[in-house]
């Protein structure tokens, strides 16, 4: 058996601070707390189920006594990704009841992807992500508004999916909307749909990695060579599947958690799509014939043998292991409700869209496992609580940092997207710097040179959504008055922006403008709304 690519500069994340310990049965282990989170009794899954197999046996004990009949066992126990087992506990996505995701919150509001980019830019060290919303890129910011709505345009966008709580959500968004147009379009059109994982086997020792050039080696390198020797274009796994399942391509998403007992969790989500849906014969031979091919493309690739078998009595797999799953989403009995599998949230049926694409929804499946949100949370919690001393948090927060540079969040095969433009399925095109701007529609009214937003707005916390929040309840006159309340001159702090000239005769009579800034060099409020009145009464005439 080969080892994972390992670097013994990276330093481990797994030393447990001395606290409570486990109550399972001859364990003790120590418990690490998480900020936030309800405090644990158990140090994993295993320790939990033993503990619970006790206690039915002490209940055994004393029922049987009275005549009564012993408890049924538990037929969907949990599994653990450590010791003997080979499995990526959780992953399983059969196994799953989609309608009751208790452990994924619901979408945050602005307020909240607004806080949890500035914390989580406390922890991070990039910098393109802790200029995002803060750096200027130009000479100014303008705070821009139209009916109750504002946005402050003029200052960077990181559009990192993988690390901003606020770019990353509007993104992940189109993106999900657009699986789920895809999805419904071809299961409209009589096309297979499959939703697979592919998942590593994982130790808390194990880095994270990076798959920048020269520096290739821990779990993400071997995701991704693993996915390349598995079902590469050119490589004959793949022409077999083509051939032998009529195979058109798939729309592949990449996800990860962290959890202080099992360390850096990497998997695939993957929609296959297939000419048309497979019998249930067909479908357990394609299952096998995908994962015995991703099996072979982690081995190949320098990681632990990928769980192909179990031999647990009832687990959801079959027998057919934990390393892959795969969920035939038309065929069998859900065949004349394929095109509705997506969208009828009453049925309990999750939407594809959203398993692709919204990792920003999902937390950790399993106790104590977090997913990329929740980790810079508690390491944000860890940093201010340590006075600026990293914990484990921290290091694993910032190792992830490092490690998923220029990993693709979302990949769709060429032959897919030709299917999906020939079928005329709708999809929004938009780059992500279109999907991240927000000035559209809008109109300025407010402008802050660099000076000004760099000494008092963009440095005190609060006071960029504030002015967002501000401009839409109450316009410019609110506006006005919070920028006031801080201390801040209108025409010498802040300016108007600059006014569009309707006729020649206004044009002429426009202030000089400051080169510097591009500004008027004086307009008063009151000239402003002069100006905007008499262009309200030339409309009407």
């Amino acid at each position: 058996m080969t080892s994972v690519r390992e670097t013994s500069a990276t330093p481990p994340v797994n030393d447990a601070p001395r606290g409570p310990k486990c109550n399972g049965p001859g364990c003790g282990k120590a418990l690490v707390h998480i900020p936030g989170k309800r405090p644990k009794v158990y140090c994993s899954d295993a320790c939990r189920m033993r503990a619970k197999r006790a206690i039915a046996r002490n209940a055994e004990t004393t029922t049987n006594s009275a005549g009564q009949s012993r408890p049924e066992p538990k037929a969907n126990a949990g599994f653990s990704s450590k010791g003997k087992s080979p499995s990526a506990a959780g992953q399983s996505v059969a196994a799953e009841a989609p309608a009751t995701k208790k452990g994924q919150p619901k979408s945050g509001t602005r307020d909240e992807r607004y806080a949890r980019r500035d914390r989580h830019q406390a922890v991070a060290l990039g910098e393109a992500f802790r200029a995002c919303g803060n750096r200027l890129t130009g000479n100014a910011a303008t705070l821009q508004w139209a009916a109750g709505e504002a946005a402050l345009t003029g200052v960077c966008r990181c559009n990192n999916v993988h690390m901003c709580a606020w770019c990353g959500t509007r993104i992940l968004a189109v993106r999900a909307a657009n699986a789920q147009a895809m999805a419904d379009g071809l299961a409209a059109n009589g096309y297979g749909l499959h939703l697979g994982t592919s998942t590593l086997r994982h130790f808390a020792r194990m880095p994270f990695g990076s798959n920048r050039k020269g520096q290739r080696f821990g779990l993400v390198s071997v995701l991704h060579d693993g996915w390349r020797g598995a079902y590469g274009s050119s490589g004959r796994p793949w022409r077999r599947l083509k051939a032998e399942f009529g195979v058109i391509g798939y729309e592949r998403a990449y996800e990860d958690t962290w959890g202080p007992d099992t360390g850096h969790h990497l998997h695939w989500h993957t929609l296959w799509v297939t000419a048309e849906p497979l019998d249930t014969d067909g479908q357990l031979e394609f299952r096998r014939a995908i994962a015995t091919a991703w099996a072979d493309g982690v081995r190949n690739a320098g990681g632990y043998e990928v769980s192909q078998t179990c031999d647990r009595p009832d687990c959801s797999c079959g027998g057919e292991g934990h390393g892959t799953d795969l969920r035939s989403l038309n065929s069998g009995e859900e065949g004349e409700t394929a095109r509705y599998l997506y969208k009828d949230g009453d049925k309990g049926t999750a939407k594809i869209g959203l398993e692709l694409s919204r990792q920003d929804l999902k937390d950790g499946r399993r106790s104590g496992r977090l997913g990329p949100w929740q980790l810079g949370d508690a390491a944000a919690d860890e940093l201010l609580a340590s006075g600026g001393v990293p914990g484990p948090f921290t290091t694993a927060y910032r190792e992830r940092e490092r490690g998923i540079f220029g990993v693709r969040k979302q990949y769709r095969t060429q032959g897919l997207n030709a299917l999906v433009k020939s079928l005329e399925i709708p999809q929004d095109e938009r780059t992500e710097d279109e999907i991240t701007d927000e000035s559209g529609g809008l109109q300025p009214i407010l402008v802050i040179p660099s000076g000004t937003w760099y000494r008092h707005v963009a440095r005190v916390p609060g006071r960029r959504l504030d002015l967002v929040k501000v401009a839409e309840a109450s316009g410019v006159g609110g506006v006005r008055l919070l920028i006031e309340s801080w201390g801040l001159r209108w025409g010498i702090d802040v300016f108007d922006p600059p006014a569009e000239p309707t006729t020649e005769a206004e044009e002429e009579s426009e202030p000089k403008v400051n080169p510097l800034l591009e500004l008027p060099a004086a307009r008063t409020f009151a000239e402003h709304i002069h100006r905007v009145r008499r262009r309200q009464l030339a409309a009407k005439n």
